[in-house]
């Protein structure tokens, strides 16, 4: 990430700064494209809609990358080389992801039906220009760009501020963090349970193999899979399967209960899989000495308040902008 000599580790500022540069590229780009709507009036929207999610990536990326080239530091957390098995087990993650928390994030979406929630909708894939995109962003561009600003940045720098402590609860609180820090980005109501369960996955699976790759893995093959299943065939084939399903009360009963023991079981197997696959621990973070004032600190000190605040400011506008897309939802129809 960084050219020249690497100076230090970093500091929980960059991931911070990372956070909240990409939320701030975010809204601007959103704010454009209002803009661009309201003067072409009834235009087509979608290259011009498809372009900016391509440029969100991009800045998600330079997000990411520029404040560590900033500081001159290196994140914990980088695209080491990995071995091949780590590769395949990887994959087979991603589709334990699919397997174990499907559940729970369709009874989310099944719950923001009843309450009258209308989605944005999904990819377009009637379209070959729909089809190359969804495959440009959702499998190339977004497993590389988020996770060099999710797992690289943003994890690093919150194994900065928790790691202090020799405490088990540490990869606890940065993989939920850091799954609640990327399903809230996406500010997509629907899809907040999937992204969080899938968010803490990677985050896990980062720290124990100290490399962003299986991550960036599990999340391509999670949009493939994501992309397929949003072909129209077999879009309304699933969409038939859970109308069926909700139809009554003891379908409803066997799919909650069946979901919740899938998604408990999923934690426990996941974690077991990755645990095999890598045997590292968050990084602690070392006191210094300072022999001439005779005092004892952490390096860090400044930084780690720094960094916490920028998560909360760019984690609160996340948490509005999701409240706004379910309130606009609510009141779509």
């Amino acid at each position: 990430m960084t050219s020249g000599k690497m100076l230090k580790k970093c500091t929980a500022v960059e991931g911070g700064f990372s956070y909240l540069g990409a939320v701030a590229a975010y809204l601007a780009i959103m704010f454009v494209l209002a803009l661009v709507n309201y003067a072409t009036e009834d235009a087509d929207m979608t290259i011009i809609g498809y372009s900016a999610t391509i440029l969100l990536q991009v800045c998600f990326f330079l997000a990411a990358v520029l404040p560590f080239k900033a500081m001159r530091s290196r994140p914990t957390y980088m695209p080491t080389k990995v071995k091949v098995s780590t590769g395949f087990i990887s994959v087979g993650v991603a589709g334990m992801c699919l397997v174990f928390f499907s559940g729970l994030a369709v009874l989310f979406g099944a719950a923001l039906d009843a309450w009258g929630y209308e989605g944005s909708g999904s990819t377009d894939m009637t379209t070959p220009v729909g089809v190359i995109f969804a495959v440009v962003i959702s499998v190339i561009l977004a497993p590389v760009c988020e996770e060099m600003l999710f797992r690289s940045s943003v994890l690093s720098s919150l194994g900065v501020m928790f790691g202090r402590k020799r405490d088990t609860l540490i990869t606890v609180f940065m993989t939920v963090l850091c799954g609640g820090a990327f399903a809230l980005m996406h500010a997509n109501p629907e899809q907040t349970v999937y992204q969080f369960f899938l968010g803490a996955v990677m985050a896990y699976a980062v720290i124990r193999t100290g490399s962003v790759i299986p991550a960036i893995i599990i999340h391509a093959v999670n949009n493939v899979i994501g992309v397929i299943l949003c072909i129209p065939s077999i879009d309304e084939g699933l969409s038939s399967a859970a109308a069926y399903i909700f139809s009554s009360s003891v379908g409803i009963a066997l799919f909650v209960v069946i979901s919740v023991a899938l998604a408990v079981a999923g934690v426990f197997v996941i974690r077991f899989v990755i645990k095999k696959t890598g045997n590292r621990e968050p990084e602690p973070v070392y006191k210094y000495r300072d022999e001439e004032n005779g005092s004892v600190n952490y390096a860090d000190d400044g930084g780690a308040v720094a960094g916490a605040v920028f998560c909360v400011i760019a984690a609160a506008i996340c948490i509005a902008l999701w409240i706004v897309n379910l309130v606009g939802g609510l009141s779509a129809q």
